[in-house]
């Protein structure tokens, strides 16, 4: 259901600190910028269900207009 698909890393340091790190390129940065000032309207909540399809299909379609980098797929996740 999530419109975002990207890749993050959650990483840990040595005294405990948690951070995670998103990779993006150019297009797909600019579209998380885009689609973050939507995302900050739907955590605000007191959204009807209309406002809520409606600013969700908008997030998809920002992030639908980003290239899929070829390789993408060679990606892996270990842990």
């Amino acid at each position: 259901k999530n419109p975002y698909n990207g890749i993050n890393t959650y990483v840990k340091d040595a005294v405990g600190n948690k951070f995670e790190v998103q990779y993006h390129t150019v297009d797909s940065f600019e579209a998380k910028q885009n689609a973050h000032k939507l995302y900050e309207k739907i955590r605000k909540g007191n959204l009807s269900s209309e406002d809520m399809r409606k600013i969700t299909e908008e997030m998809r379609n920002v992030f639908n207009s980003v290239a899929v980098p070829k390789g993408i797929e060679e990606v892996k996740s270990y842990g």
